[in-house]
């Protein structure tokens, strides 16, 4: 598109559903910085320091970085889905560090060890509590990544029930059909 020559008082403009992508990137993006902010405040003020919530959110960019590369290597897009499980994720680590930040701090206080020390006895402590949470989040949200289908167009037609036979439809169809019925018009596959 830069390389066209258009005609004087010409424009182009992204729309459309790219358009419409581009603006939820734009809201998840700012919940998610908003999302930080209010942690790291919270957390301030939790701990009584500024350090302690540093330490914890030095994990988000940790966890960003592992789950782009999980994200590359499986070949997944980067669409409204993804980055809400991405908001999801940096929810649990940022739980998960607090925990071994809290204990590590109890520990220095309470036992007196070294801080290396305290770390090490403070991940092998909370070491089940954060695996049980986790575990429970990702059965929870199991369903939705292994859900198949067309994605955001599988509930945009309804198939009455009354349908006398059921009709095969592939996937070249499919588009046609996804984009009638979200214009409202009746569209069937045209392999029967």
């Amino acid at each position: 598109l830069a390389d066209m020559s258009l005609p004087p008082l010409t424009s182009i403009r992204v729309g459309g559903e790219n358009e419409e992508m581009r603006e939820s990137f734009r809201s998840l993006g700012f919940a998610f910085l908003l999302a930080l902010f209010l942690v790291f405040l919270i957390m301030a003020a939790k701990f009584e320091s500024l350090i302690q919530p540093l330490v914890v959110l030095v994990s988000v960019p940790l966890a960003l970085i592992g789950s782009y590369w999980v994200m590359y290597l499986t070949g997944s897009a980067l669409d409204v889905a993804a980055f809400s499980g991405l908001i999801l994720m940096v929810g649990i680590v940022v739980n998960n560090a607090i925990l071994l930040v809290d204990q590590t701090g109890q520990i220095r206080l309470r036992d007196g060890l070294h801080t290396n020390d305290a770390i090490a006895e403070a991940g092998r402590r909370r070491l089940r509590p954060i695996l049980m949470t986790t575990f429970a989040t990702v059965l929870g949200v199991w369903p939705l990544l292994i859900a198949s289908g067309p994605g955001p167009l599988k509930n945009v037609f309804v198939i009455p029930k009354a349908a006398s036979r059921p009709r095969r439809s592939c996937a070249g169809c499919f588009a046609r059909i996804g984009s009638a019925a979200a214009h409202g018009a009746a569209a069937a596959c045209s392999h029967r």
